[in-house]
């Protein structure tokens, strides 16, 4: 016989509550899971997720994967460490002022703040030269500090250039060790700024110093070094640059230049010209020294007439900018490769004056009496 309703419904009761109890008993084992990853262990496992159960992090925490599920059952371990490296705290000597500024104050003087740059910009500069050649790119700049290694108390293991729109010092500052190694300075009144330098045993400038009239320019101890490109209209005086350029190791190469005395040793020359020497005309060229510097025999381009970009690719700059020749050269990319006309021999070097070949090229500018 047919089963009655009323057992239909107490058996489908029956089977409800069989299928609840094991649900229940399901969530009690996924609680106890979860409830084991938020206790106060440093274990936290990320459950279902096999590839992260297993990554070295929740490894070390304890985590392991068993029975398709991530598990806190075995020992919680620490990482290794990388110590942080250690930092020498011995302060280098005290700092010294580079050649054409002097010393403010005593060793340790310091104006307050970061100058001219943010504070984070000031320990990438190695050198009291590199230093003062930063505060020369800047045209508010009158004097730097320079702190040699853990001269700044709080920076231990770094350098430090800051620039300043003055020199006067408003009190010391110390290194890492209490003791005052930075030193302040300001410009020397009427001091020659090196712009260029390069001798022939140290190669030629790269081709790009023909557009961008810089090489190594924060670094005026390289062997090749020019900062020509950066804005030196501070150092105008009248409206005129004051320019000096020196040649060393001379002899002659194109005797047809020289109408005077054989070329030998150093060599040098002063002159105006409002023109910067970037620009492609000269403007208001001047002789100081020597008299002659503009009259030299033979062709036009024997004579030098201020300093302009050159139109020859083996240099960035000469004094015969508008001639096929490139005498009173600077930046030489490729030296010139003459012959010495007393004895015939080869010549290699830097076109110089009045014909000359030269091994050694510097080139400055002056900087002004009354600086402000």
């Amino acid at each position: 016989m047919a089963p009655s309703i009323p057992l239909l419904a107490a058996l489908f009761s029956v089977s409800k509550a069989g299928e609840d109890d094991e649900l229940a008993m399901l969530q009690a084992s996924i609680m106890k899971t979860i409830h084991t990853d938020t206790d106060d262990s440093e274990c936290r496992c990320p459950g279902y997720f096999e590839a992260d159960c297993r990554d070295a992090q929740h490894f070390a925490q304890g985590c392991r994967w068993e029975d398709s599920w991530c598990q806190c059952l075995g020992p919680v371990t620490t990482p290794p460490v990388d110590p942080p490296p250690l930092v020498d705290p011995a302060q280098a000597p005290a700092a010294v002022c580079p050649a054409g500024w002097e010393q403010k104050g005593d060793i340790g003087a310091d104006i307050g703040g970061c100058g001219l740059q943010s504070c984070g910009e000031r320990y990438d500069i190695t050198s009291e030269a590199a230093c003062a050649t930063r505060c020369d790119g800047n045209d508010d700049c009158v004097g730097f500090s320079y702190a040699p290694m853990n001269g700044d108390r709080n920076h231990a293991g770094v350098t430090a250039c800051t620039i300043y729109n003055s020199d006067a010092p408003t009190g010391i500052w110390t290194g890492t060790e209490g003791i005052p190694t930075q030193v302040l300075c300001g410009r020397l009144e009427g001091s020659w700024v090196l712009l260029a330098h390069q001798t022939m045993a140290d190669g030629g400038f790269s081709a790009s110093v023909r557009n961008t009239f810089m090489e190594n320019s924060d670094d005026p101890s390289a062997s090749l070094y020019m900062n020509v490109g950066a804005d030196h209209s501070h150092y105008l005086v009248d409206g005129k640059y004051h320019l000096r350029l020196v040649y060393t190791d001379v002899i002659d190469a194109h005797r047809p230049c020289n109408d005077g005395p054989d070329l030998s040793g150093t060599y040098e020359a002063e002159w105006f010209q409002s023109s910067w020497i970037t620009e492609p005309t000269v403007t208001d060229f001047e002789t100081i020294s020597p008299a002659d510097l503009s009259t030299s025999t033979g062709e036009h381009g024997c004579q030098f007439r201020g300093l302009a970009p050159s139109a020859s690719a083996a240099a960035a700059l000469d004094g015969t900018h508008d001639h096929s020749w490139w005498f009173g050269s600077v930046g030489v990319v490729s030296p010139w490769h003459a012959s010495d006309s007393l004895h015939g021999t080869p010549a290699i070097g830097f076109p110089a004056f009045k014909g000359g070949v030269a091994q050694g090229m510097s080139l400055y500018v002056k900087a002004p009496v009354a600086y402000d």
